[in-house]
């Protein structure tokens, strides 16, 4: 495509976007209200600078970057600088923030919301130029989200028409093993999982040593208190109960502890994929998971 016509498209998209996360419930999410601000210009697609001089990162989002040193861009980071400044340069909006209010960068992180009420987040996920990705800082919004990002990535839109961002599958231990230190999306069915000293093993595979797993430290657990996760405040082995025999989609940081593995900090990196399943008991089986690690 020209490059006129792709920027053309991506204005266009961009407002067609904002009516879409609107409908989609931007307001629901629970933060708190900040000051007025104005955007006056656009680092990247997901760092804008403030007219008071400020660096903000979007909250609970992650677009694509682009190249710094040696690092190469990754695919659709220009198109989602420009869809951002599409939607944000020269506009005034209210900041709204989530847990934290700055990173240890120095950074604002909050949510950049027009009078509208939809969030820039949410239009860059309509919009098919972010990925979400929730953190200890940045879980309130996930929900509303989440849901954007599903019917981005079923339209094939931006990003999601790229290899680059496929939801990989957790059967593929070769792949991922090659996607170490990358951010992805995985899907597979849980074969066991389990409780140690407090640390959570979630298994996409029958050998430990060489399949996915899926982790939680022992801090992290105490987050996992709400839905189908209930049971965990008090029961950490009740996972086993929980997620044996579910599908799953996870996302983070790939790492490797004997085979591919993800460490997961909040409940919202985790979606449960089977419908009509009983989340909060997983295969009815309530049988003790056989001990992993």
């Amino acid at each position: 495509m020209p490059a006129a016509s792709f920027a053309a498209a991506i204005l266009f998209f961009a407002v067609s976007a904002a009516f879409a996360a609107e409908a989609g419930g931007d307001r629901a999410c629970r933060l708190v209200k900040g000051e007025a601000v104005t955007v006056s210009s656009v680092v990247d697609g997901e760092t804008v600078l403030l007219g008071d001089g400020r660096t903000l990162r979007l909250a609970g989002i992650q677009a694509p970057r682009p190249g710094v040193g040696r690092a190469e861009a990754w695919p659709f980071a220009d198109e989602a600088r420009e869809g951002l400044r599409a939607m944000a340069a020269g506009q005034a909006f209210t900041l709204k923030y989530d847990r934290a209010r700055s990173d240890r960068h120095g950074r604002v992180v909050a949510f950049l919301v027009s009078d509208g009420g939809a969030s820039v987040q949410a239009r860059m996920v309509a919009a098919g130029l972010a990925r979400v990705a929730p953190t200890r800082d940045a879980r309130n919004c996930a929900a509303s989200l989440l849901a954007a990002e599903a019917r981005a990535r079923s339209a094939k839109r931006g990003i999601w028409a790229d290899s680059f961002y496929a939801v990989r599958d957790a059967a593929d231990v070769a792949a991922l093993a090659r996607l170490e230190g990358s951010y992805q999306l995985v899907e597979g069915k849980v074969t066991d999982a389990t409780a140690i000293r407090g640390r959570i093993y979630i298994n996409f595979g029958d050998d430990w040593r060489e399949d996915f797993t899926v982790t939680v430290a022992p801090a992290d657990v105490r987050l996992f208190k709400t839905g189908p996760w209930a049971r965990l405040a008090d029961n950490a082995k009740a996972i086993g109960e929980i997620v044996k025999g579910a599908r799953l989609r996870v996302r983070g940081a790939l790492g490797r502890f004997n085979g591919p593995d993800m460490t997961i900090a909040v409940p919202e990196q985790i979606e449960f994929l089977d419908e009509g399943k009983d989340t909060g008991h997983g295969d009815g089986g309530g049988g003790r998971a056989e001990r992993r690690r």
